[in-house]
């Protein structure tokens, strides 16, 4: 059993916080990948850092199936397994946060208590 909530939009590529020689923290360090991180390790990053610690404080558990510049696809479940208000967190929450990294990125969100096959929980 599950719920899909999905959302699109498009933006201009993200620039800001990146420097030209590729240092994405102004401190001169260069990730070991040349600069450049995929967008996998970005989306685990910004789940593990900043969306998975609000969606625990509800009882949540966050996994990210998938993600990619044009998609992203978050599953939740534990107490926010189909729980009316997935549609908030998305809009309010999920989104504004995935799209600070991935600007034209369409956020997929289900929720169930049956997790896809690939998702990777995000502790």
């Amino acid at each position: 059993m599950g719920t899909e909530l999905a959302s699109g939009g498009s933006a201009g590529p993200k620039t800001a916080g990146r420097h030209s020689d590729g240092d994405s923290k102004g401190d001169g360090s260069v990730p070991p990948s040349g600069g450049v991180t995929s967008e996998r390790e970005t989306a685990t990053k910004i789940c593990r850092d900043v969306l998975a610690p609000l969606v625990r404080a509800d009882g949540g558990i966050l996994y990210l199936v998938s993600a990619g510049a044009d998609d992203v696809h978050i599953h939740l479940a534990g107490t926010c397994s189909g729980c009316p208000g997935a549609a908030i967190t998305r809009d309010r929450m999920l989104e504004p946060a995935i799209k600070s990294v991935f600007p034209k990125a369409k956020l997929r969100l289900t929720t169930g208590v049956r997790v896809p096959p690939d998702a990777e929980k995000i502790d």
